[in-house]
C-alpha cells in the first residue's frame, strides 16, 4: 500500500495591512507594534525586534488654494 500524504495545515489568515521585516521576519499589522519615528515630512516604521527600517511614508504638502 502506498504511503498516505498528511494534510497541510491551513494557511494562517493575515490582514492585507500586514508588514514584514525583511531582516528578521517579524510581522505585524501596519498599526501594530512597529516603532514609528515622526519626521517633519513623514514617518518611518522601524522593526521593534531588529531595528531595520520597514517603511517610509512621506507626507505631501497640501496644494496651495
Amino acid at each position: 500500500m502506498p504511503p498516505t500524504r498528511s494534510a497541510r495545515p491551513a494557511p494562517r489568515s493575515r490582514s492585507k495591512t500586514t508588514l514584514f521585516c525583511p531582516e528578521c521576519g517579524h510581522e505585524s499589522d501596519a498599526d501594530g507594534d512597529w516603532l514609528v519615528e515622526e519626521e517633519p515630512n513623514g514617518e518611518t516604521h522601524v522593526c521593534p525586534v531588529c531595528g531595520a527600517t520597514i517603511e517610509v511614508r512621506t507626507r505631501l504638502d497640501p496644494l496651495a488654494a
